[in-house]
């Protein structure tokens, strides 16, 4: 289950782990390491918090402002379009420590968490899964390094 591509990603922990692919909106699969634009569900990012690097898979978003928390939206903009009251918007996900192995990174879970949008730092590559680790290879790992 772990290493097919999600379909539908959820807060809710029936949902969370079903598999297909993050589409972009040019209809293709999202697999880079890269700045891009938006942020959708079931992505891999890497954000800075509290001053450390994390990598974090989406799987909710929340305003951070207002009466009503709540964001059902699966694609968020990282700026607000103009003549948009901005509320903010938190990135809800599982959050990733980095631990360095040879020329490898491995992803070790840490917990589910909140960081504003603000803290994003680029898009990932969907980590590599060998023996129930995950892992990024030396050229995420060193697309990795030099954000660091």
């Amino acid at each position: 289950m772990l290493t097919s591509d999600l379909v539908k990603c959820s807060t809710d922990r029936v949902h969370r782990f079903k598999d297909g692919d993050v589409i972009s909106k040019s209809g293709q699969p999202r697999s880079l390491n890269g700045v891009c634009e938006n942020v959708s569900l079931g992505e891999f990012l890497l954000v800075r918090s509290n001053g450390q690097i994390n990598v974090v898979k989406v799987y909710g978003f929340k305003f951070l402002k207002g009466k009503n928390q709540s964001c059902s939206l699966t694609t968020v903009p990282l700026v607000a379009p103009s003549g948009v009251n901005p509320r903010g918007i938190g990135i809800i996900g599982n959050f990733f420590d980095l631990v360095e192995y040879g020329n490898d990174i491995v992803l070790e879970l840490s917990n589910v968490e909140q960081v504003d949008i603000k803290c994003y730092l680029s898009h990932l590559k969907k980590p590599s899964i060998e023996s129930m680790i995950l892992y990024y290879s030396s050229d995420t790992a060193e697309y990795i390094q030099s954000l660091k």
